[in-house]
């Protein structure tokens, strides 16, 4: 099982983070210069000058996966076109969070397969299941609970899937649960994102 390490948005985090992992980050379009930098948030000013580039960040990427996290619609075919300037395979890496219109046009039409498409329990199993064959990834979220039971994890075959730690909603202690959980239920879960300080609660599963 893979280990994605949340929210690394710096080339400073980036070297800190080893390189068997993989690495979540969130990117936005700055519009002064056409540049994409790292924010979860939108930043003006000094703090928007501050950001790390997307550009700089790959150049410097040499980790097992980077999770795309599109914040802002428009930018998707340049974090791919990213991927492929600096060597990164397809196979390591998905985008996260787009659009369902793009999501529809580039697995339909352009043969994009590097997304993940999202399931939770607010998050009906059947919007993830209209994409087998289509898109990589399952992205599984654990808002309060972690959705999945057998029927669910059969219904799933044929995806890669990587479970939101439920670290990132402030329950750590469901983390080894959960892992065991999936593991009872068959499901080869392929990652896990989770903040760094509790990477060692995932290892070893």
């Amino acid at each position: 099982m893979l280990i994605v390490e949340h929210r690394v948005n710096t080339i400073s985090g980036l070297k800190n983070v080893a390189p068997e992992h993989g690495v979540e980050i969130d990117m936005r379009h700055d519009t002064r210069n056409d540049r994409l930098y790292l924010s979860h948030d939108v930043l003006v000013g000094e703090k928007l000058n501050a950001t790390d580039d997307l550009d700089s960040y790959m150049a410097n990427f040499h980790h097992a996966f980077v999770v795309f996290n599109v914040k802002e619609a428009g930018i998707e075919q340049r974090c791919i076109n990213l991927a492929a300037k600096y060597g990164i395979p397809k196979s390591k890496y998905f985008l996260l969070d787009v659009e369902f219109p793009y999501l529809y046009r580039a697995s339909r039409k352009e043969g994009v397969r590097e997304i993940a498409v999202r399931y939770s329990e607010a998050e009906p199993i059947e919007m993830t299941l209209a994409q087998k064959g289509l898109v990589d990834w399952v992205w599984i979220d654990t808002n309060t609970t972690l959705p999945l039971d057998k029927a669910t994890v059969e219904k799933l075959g044929g995806f890669k899937t990587c479970l939101v730690g439920p670290d990132r909603w402030s329950r750590p202690n469901d983390t080894i649960p959960y892992l065991q959980k999936i593991k009872e239920f068959g499901l080869p879960l392929t990652a896990i994102m989770v903040g760094k300080e509790y990477v060692h609660l995932c290892e070893g599963f």
